[in-house]
């Protein structure tokens, strides 16, 4: 995984100057490391005003082995320098990551393809099928070049389990002829090719608050209101209301309480129901409920 250098930059103030940072200046996926740092106990953050967070590093002792064994960053100061200097060598990097290989650039573009049945796309001129996958998948790096059916469904799925054990789940899909996604160490890669191309998207993500946030502000956001979906499958309601779990929507809660669901006609309904119900289910629960 690579790190932002803004996010790197954010991280060495809050140790550096040991001062509080506005949760907001964590942008993507600096949002989510900042949020996954909070939950780790790393980061504490304190509620000012009516939906401002304010954070600080308790641990920066934690924090430096938490980037070490995650992004195998030895320092902060070496790692920023590292990006922001033209003239960095290999020697520089593996001062900086532990990796004379690491680059500058974006790591590994592409995503992971299943499918339930054959599916024929072009790519680069090339005709290619992607079969229902098991124990391997195919990864597609040049995305920019294919071509495909507009009557296919691109489905992105969250988890790489319900992903790899797609065909477990294929009620949930009766009658769609779809291509699974899954995003390599949640690349923007998908809703880069999404924009290219005109097929309808289709998000497949945990029953929770956080699935349905993921779906709208990385998704929906970014590829258009007309052609984008949530999966809802029947009974969801009553498989939340038996089978949910209160410790993972209390994990949530407290950083969505006050983003605005109802803003979202078609998830506002499942949004509201587990904001009834306290609970939230995790996409797995549909391969183990076949």
């Amino acid at each position: 995984m690579k790190l932002s250098i803004t996010t790197a930059q954010n991280l060495l103030n809050l140790v550096k100057e040991q001062e509080e940072l506005n949760l907001s200046v964590f942008k993507g996926s600096g949002k989510t490391l900042a949020e996954e740092l909070i939950k780790e106990g790393i980061l504490s953050s304190r509620r000012v005003g009516t939906a401002m967070y304010k954070v600080r590093c308790n641990y920066p002792d934690r924090l430096s082995s938490y980037l070490k064994s995650q992004y195998q960053i030895a320092s902060l100061p070496s790692y920023i320098e590292f990006l922001t200097n033209e003239e960095s060598t290999r020697a520089d990097a593996v001062e900086a990551t532990g990796n004379s290989k690491f680059k500058k650039g974006k790591l590994f573009q592409g995503f992971l393809v299943n499918a339930l049945e054959p599916i024929e796309i072009i790519i680069s001129g090339e005709k290619v099928i992607i079969q229902p996958g098991g124990s391997h998948f195919t990864f597609i790096h040049d995305f920019s070049n294919i071509v495909l059916d507009k009557a296919i469904t691109i489905v992105g799925v969250e988890g790489f389990e319900s992903f790899k054990q797609i065909s477990k789940q294929k009620a949930l899909f009766a009658g769609t002829k779809a291509l699974f996604l899954w995003r390599y160490q949640n690349s923007n890669s998908i809703t880069d090719w999404l924009k290219l191309i005109p097929n309808k998207y289709l998000h497949y993500g945990d029953f929770d608050l956080k699935g349905i946030h993921i779906y709208i502000t990385e998704f929906k956001n970014k590829i258009g209101t007309q052609r984008c979906g949530f999966l809802i499958p029947d009974r969801i309601e009553e498989f939340i209301s038996h089978h949910g779990s209160r410790e993972l929507y209390q994990k949530q809660i407290n950083h969505l309480k006050d983003f605005d669901f109802n803003a979202h006609r078609e998830v506002d309904g499942l949004a509201n129901f587990i904001k009834a119900q306290k609970k939230g289910l995790e996409q797995e629960f549909f391969i183990r409920s076949r």
